[in-house]
């Protein structure tokens, strides 16, 4: 019994003078005075993580403003970490396209329609698959890999990308890509699982990455121009979800050779 009715039976009970009619009006009307408190309560904690998101998104784009909110960092331990890493040509190193050269020459596949870049998958929810071999316009190939100069106390440092041939929709074409799921993402997706807030913020999160990684890499003078970031929207239900959406990606991917090397087509 809330705190309400008891004091309106209490009232009840000193007033003896009350008709029945009077009587049950007033127990009415205590019974209604309860619900709305119990209502009021219970609206105002429901209410409270709409509230809470709503300070957490501020707080993102405030952050944002500096570079500081969680994808910008992101962006910033993806490229400095990796792709600065990987793509220019260092003074001991011939870069990139020097490497897919070389993988050309070693696997005879110097006739391929193998544009010398990278494509970066960005999946809307984080997730990218172990390997994009399992829907049949996928064929893995043997991984390109190469080393470095020492970093991180590892001398000679090795890394290692993948590559796929991929096939036309009627399979009378195939295109050769360095390609590969942006790891970091699918860290945050492993993080999102078992952290609710994270979960609810990944989309702000992913949105943001996209925007700092592309600024990263147009700004860069080495880096431009050797990477592609394919933005995959795999939500549930739309064309790009399942196995359609591997479909959607092998139709992009041509659709990005073909408007980058004409000449592959003539």
């Amino acid at each position: 019994m809330t705190m309400v009715y008891q004091k309106a039976v209490t009232i009840i009970v000193m007033e003896r003078s009350l008709s029945p009619v009077d009587f049950k009006w007033v127990c009415a009307g205590a019974a209604g005075l309860a619900f709305i408190g119990l209502y009021h309560k219970w609206y105002s904690k429901r209410m409270e993580g709409v509230f809470d998101r709503e300070r957490i998104l501020r707080a993102h784009q405030e952050l944002e403003r500096f570079g500081l909110d969680y994808g910008s960092s992101l962006a910033d331990i993806y490229f400095h970490g990796y792709l600065e890493i990987i793509l220019p040509k260092g003074l001991s190193d011939e870069g990139f396209k020097g490497r897919v050269q070389k993988y050309k020459k070693e696997q005879q596949l110097q006739k391929e329609k193998f544009p010398e870049k990278i494509f970066v998958i960005v999946h809307k929810n984080g997730f990218s698959p172990n390997s994009y071999d399992e829907h049949p316009r996928f064929e893995s190939r043997k991984k390109m890999e190469f080393e470095v100069e020492g970093r991180s106390g590892i001398r000679r440092r090795r890394y290692q990308t993948s590559v796929y041939k991929v096939k036309s929709f009627d399979g009378k074409e195939e295109i050769t890509v360095v390609m590969e799921g942006a790891p970091c993402l699918r860290q945050l997706y492993e993080a999102a699982k078992v952290n609710p807030a994270l979960k609810e913020m990944s989309d702000a999160v992913i949105a943001t990455f996209m925007k700092k990684i592309r600024e990263k890499i147009d700004n860069d003078g080495y880096c431009r121009g050797l990477c592609e970031l394919v933005y995959v929207d795999d939500s549930p239900g739309s064309e790009t979800s399942g196995r359609g959406g591997f479909d959607w990606l092998a139709n992009k991917l041509f659709e990005i050779v073909k408007l980058d090397k004409q000449e592959y087509f003539r």
